[in-house]
């Protein structure tokens, strides 16, 4: 147990430095400078994100080689984060170390988190607590250790989600480029785009509210009369109420001018940091198990919620080029090959899925957006009734006819999903590909939401595992590439100009193959596009 270093690392807000507390053997001391971590050791750290701020200060641009005692814990756990209150999460210190420590030293924990210490007062009476604290965490984490492997998930943990945590706190360190005066110009274009949707809001459609509530406390009862449908739609907005304005936003003048309220409000709101910084560029924090299926998450700040046209303001340095790497169709892929279904896999390997369900529907393949909407709604639970309704209301009658007819080809895959709904009910929990489990509330039944996310579990904790273990084979083969900011199934990489070329050929080429690994039968192809556009 002793041939590992522990590392504790807590950012109090009114402090420049952070806290960090070391564990090494039966040594334990309290560091406000990275002066502890030199040489090649290997540190068991929570939070080590807060650290990479005084590393760039300090000049030093090597990091350790860490391994994130909250990536584990949120493996082993393997439920969403809103299935707790936020102070019950069990990958936050206190939780994870409560069993193993004095109460008195998860009180002053949890005083410190609650800033209710003062900088000065932290440092008089740390050293009270901070021997039984990290004592704690390094039986915290023997156990954990323990738990990865019960729970399968020790294999997944080393050799994909640990190492792309080293990575990405490397494009923390480092940062991404903004320059001021661009940033300046985006953020006036979306306060007007922002002040216009409300009075739009208002005027066309009589619904006034708070801005402020926009983010996060409308609900459907706020919005339900101004809606089209509001009784076929409502349990797709009680499931998930933005992205079920994101779908319907396409069919519904009131929903798009909401959506367009909310993302020029939260697209402002995560440039506003940018603004107040003094550097031109911006280091964001990443949490590699940032939704349960796995998808890389920027925390902070908000990238991957930025527009196509907000995202301008990102540029390449001096002499590298942006490269925006992406799969096409990417769940589809992993659907066809998984429910083996010859019909989608055929359709999937000789053209483009969700263009042809645009021309059964629409009569050309031009509303491909659309399409893809209401395919994955089909492969994620959408009941028969209520895709008829659904696709009714988009495109009329004959269009509805055309579609379940479509729909009733894929008998293989209709009879994939009912069966992993089966399995994980008698095994309380749904499996992606090589771990990453999500966990029923009770083992034998499932709720209509669960019902609804088992399959979304496997394939989109699939999706994620094949492009993770894409991430760290380019990182591999190709160390002349920088990793910028990762997008669901997609990422932005910097290259050199001299070698773009070279690094497309070889990232087309590694996401093929690590696709194929998984998917042997489906032909997939990788897409390069523009990161933002005017």
């Amino acid at each position: 147990m002793h041939n590992k270093i522990y590392v504790i690392s807590l950012q109090h807000p009114f402090s420049s430095a952070p806290f960090i507390f070391i564990k090494k053997g039966e040594e334990i001391g309290i560091y406000r400078d990275c002066s502890c971590f030199d040489g090649p050791s290997t540190y068991v750290s929570y939070d080590f994100s807060c650290v990479i701020d005084k590393f760039r200060s300090e000049e030093r641009m090597s990091l350790p080689r860490l391994i994130d005692v909250q990536t584990a814990k949120k493996l082993i756990v393997g439920r969403k984060k809103n299935e707790f209150a936020p102070e019950n999460q069990p990958w936050i210190l206190k939780n994870i170390i409560g069993k193993y420590v004095e109460p008195s030293s998860i009180k002053w924990l949890s005083e410190f988190l609650k800033l209710r210490i003062t900088p000065s007062d932290i440092e008089a009476h740390a050293a009270n607590f901070v021997a039984d604290i990290m004592k704690g965490f390094e039986k915290a984490w023997s156990d954990i250790e323990e738990d990865l492997e019960k729970a399968n998930e020790g294999e997944r943990f080393r050799m994909i989600e640990n190492p792309l945590y080293n990575i990405f706190l490397h494009t923390q360190l480092f940062g991404v480029s903004v320059p001021k005066e661009d940033l300046l110009e985006i953020l006036n274009d979306l306060y007007r785009v922002h002040y216009k949707s409300l009075k739009r809001l208002e005027l066309e459609h009589g619904f006034v509210f708070n801005p402020i509530d926009i983010n996060s406390k409308i609900r459907f009862s706020d919005i339900k009369d101004f809606v089209r449908y509001n009784k076929i739609i409502k349990e797709d907005f009680e499931y998930d109420f933005w992205e079920s304005v994101e779908l319907y936003s396409e069919f519904d003048e009131f929903l798009t001018t909401l959506f367009t309220a909310y993302k020029s409000f939260r697209d402002r709101n995560a440039l506003l940091r940018y603004a107040v910084d003094q550097y031109d560029s911006v280091y964001p924090k990443f949490d590699i198990m940032g939704t349960v299926t796995g998808r890389i998450l920027v925390t902070s700040p908000g990238i991957q919620y930025l527009k196509k046209t907000s995202r301008i303001i990102f540029k390449s340095k001096n002499g590298y080029s942006h490269l925006y790497a992406d799969f096409d169709q990417f769940e589809p892929g992993i659907i066809a090959s998984f429910s083996k279904d010859e019909r989608l896999i055929e359709l999937y390997n000789n053209g483009d899925v969700y263009t042809e369900l645009s021309k059964v529907l629409f009569g050309s393949g031009e509303k491909r957006k659309i399409a893809k909407i209401i395919f994955l709604a089909f492969i994620y639970g959408m009941s028969q009734t209520r895709m008829e309704h659904f696709i009714e209301m988009i495109a009329g009658e004959e269009s509805k006819i055309k579609g379940m007819s479509f729909f009733g080809k894929f008998q293989k895959l209709c009879s994939w999903k009912e069966n992993v709904c089966r399995v994980a009910i008698q095994e309380g929990h749904a499996c992606s590909f090589q771990g990453n489990r999500r966990y029923l509330r009770k083992k034998g039944e499932a709720s209509s939401s669960e019902m609804r996310w088992i399959p979304n579990q496997i394939i989109q904790g699939t999706a994620s595992y094949i492009f993770k273990k894409s991430l760290i084979e380019v990182k591999k083969a190709v160390p002349y590439v920088e990793f910028l900011v990762p997008m669901h199934d997609a990422i932005l990489f910097q290259v050199p100009n001299e070698e773009i070329d070279n690094a497309k050929r070889a990232v087309k080429e590694i996401f093929v193959k690590e696709f194929s690994i998984v998917c042997p039968n489906i032909k997939t192809s990788v897409s390069f596009e523009n990161f933002s556009e005017k």
